[in-house]
């Protein structure tokens, strides 16, 4: 006696299998692609991207991964502006992670930029840093469901406006002024070692959570539900 699949179970099935076979890779060699890219003082991100951004003197991009995900991403420059877009995304939303001898893995964007002044992060990208990098003054918005980690060393301006689902961490060092604008159901969480001055703007459900050191006063403004854990020391 033959077993009948209601025709939306099997539906759900063939979307199902397609799905976690876009997403498997066995046995594929880890690749490291290079890109020319010259120098640029705006980096825009897109897509499901895994970015690490380093120290250097010299702009460069460069990206990890096995030759079907690097040939995803798609690295341009228009003008003083360099995009980075993983078209991946467009076609297996329902999958960020790439799976790769039985373990999660996605390809990784190495980004060299020692004159970067704005910075744009959306989508499902991640943006994180090892060391500190030292910028003069930038300017850095953060939406969707983004995840950024920044480490910032005597950059003299820094703004930062963070919204949709997204989450900061900020530390810096020795830096002058920085603005935080937080909105949506975001957090950010910020670490000042010896910095000058900051202001934190907070509106929707957004948290923040402050700690370290400032020369002056922390300024606030708090909207919504939002809250403010204030945890700053002042120094002279």
């Amino acid at each position: 006696m033959k077993i009948k699949i209601p025709t939306v179970q099997l539906f759900l099935l063939i979307i199902a299998a397609a799905v976690f076979s876009s997403c498997t890779k066995v046995n594929q060699k880890i690749l490291v692609r290079t890109y020319q890219v010259g120098d640029f003082s705006s980096l825009s991100c897109n897509g499901n991207l895994d970015i690490q951004i380093v120290p250097g003197q010299k702009s460069r991009v460069w990206v990890k991964g096995i030759a079907g995900q690097i040939d995803k991403i798609e690295v341009k420059r228009e003008n003083n502006k360099l995009v980075l877009y993983d078209s991946s995304s467009s076609f297996a939303p329902f999958c960020k992670e790439k799976i790769i001898f039985g373990k999660l893995k996605s390809p990784i964007v190495y980004v060299a930029a020692p004159n970067l002044q704005s910075l744009s992060v959306s989508g499902n990208s991640s943006v994180s840093m090892d060391k500190p990098v030292s910028w003069n003054k930038l300017y850095a918005t953060v939406d969707g469901n983004t995840d950024v980690g920044l480490k910032l060393n005597h950059t003299r301006n820094l703004i930062l406006e963070v919204s949709g689902n997204s989450d900061a961490n900020i530390t810096c060092y020795n830096c002058g002024e920085s603005r935080f604008s937080v909105s949506g159901n975001s957090d950010i969480d910020v670490n000042f070692k010896d910095c000058d001055r900051s202001f934190v703007e907070l509106d929707g459900n957004s948290d923040a959570s402050l700690k370290g050191t400032l020369k002056h006063h922390l300024t606030s403004n708090v909207s919504g539900n939002s809250d403010i854990d204030n945890n700053v020391q002042y120094i002279k």
